[in-house]
């Protein structure tokens, strides 16, 4: 695994240059719990390093770097599950990140269980798009462009109230409705069909909320699926060959329920 690597914080001056805000994220007793846990990982205590880089990942859930340190000791200590949930929510917080998507991918392809993707291509599509930013991104990215527009309406009223719109105020006005769909759809994808990992060894999903129903399928450790519904301890997932069952929640941990993106 060419890319199993630690990941360090950027250099004192590269904060300098972003600013007050970035250098307050990471006060002197952070930066040396991080150091530390580097330490233990090259060091090979990876249980250890893991500890460290799990406490940095709930304290500062927004940044990438701890979680994907977190996924690299997880995966050398055994824990594919674990590890695999640690990249996805590295890369929910750092998208376009080679690395992280290098080892999620790796760390997949090692699992015993595999699910027949059945989506429509154009799903595929859409999911891939979505996962190419963070929430954040696309709400920043919504509102510049509705600035850019209500700046423009404003200046069309004051100076020249009798102008037909062109073709650049119509294309604003397009991209704007785009950008908009594609944030509805980020919506969709953290808050109603919300990612989950299996981080039991194995899980069974069955037709009901409850032991006593009858088993529909199997899934394994490290397996991504859908919560779509929860009820009294059950969550209701969704595969992505299309079948839905209800599995203990407890077997699974959404990727997004430490806040991130």
């Amino acid at each position: 695994m060419k890319r199993l690597r630690l990941r360090r914080l950027a250099a004192t001056s590269v904060l300098v240059l972003i600013g007050a805000g970035y250098a307050l994220a990471y006060p002197e007793s952070a930066r040396q719990q991080f150091e530390s846990a580097n330490q233990l990982y090259e060091s090979g205590d990876y249980a250890k390093a893991a500890e460290q880089y799990r406490s940095l990942s709930e304290s500062y859930s927004e940044e990438g770097v701890f979680f994907y340190n977190l996924g690299n000791s997880l995966f050398r200590t055994g824990k594919t599950g674990e590890a695999i949930l640690a990249y996805e929510r590295a890369r929910a917080a750092s998208p376009r990140d080679p690395d992280i998507r290098f080892n999620l991918t790796y760390t997949k392809s090692l699992l015993e269980y595999h699910i027949d993707d059945k989506r429509n291509w154009y799903l595929k599509v859409l999911e891939d798009l979505l996962n190419f930013a963070t929430r954040r991104e696309l709400f920043l990215l919504v509102l510049v462009l509705y600035f850019i527009f209500a700046s423009a309406w404003a200046l069309k009223i004051y100076f020249k109230p009798g102008l037909p719109w062109g073709w650049r105020r119509k294309t604003l006005v397009y991209l704007m409705l785009f950008s908009l769909s594609v944030f509805g759809a980020k919506h969709v994808q953290t808050d109603i069909f919300c990612g989950a990992i299996v981080t039991t060894d194995e899980t069974q999903g069955r037709y009901g909320p409850s032991m006593d129903d009858r088993a529909a399928f199997k899934l394994g450790e490290g397996l991504k699926v859908y919560v779509i519904a929860r009820r009294h301890g059950w969550s209701r997932v969704m595969l992505t060959n299309g079948e839905t069952g209800w599995v203990p929640s407890s077997d699974i941990t959404e990727i997004l329920g430490t806040g991130t993106a």
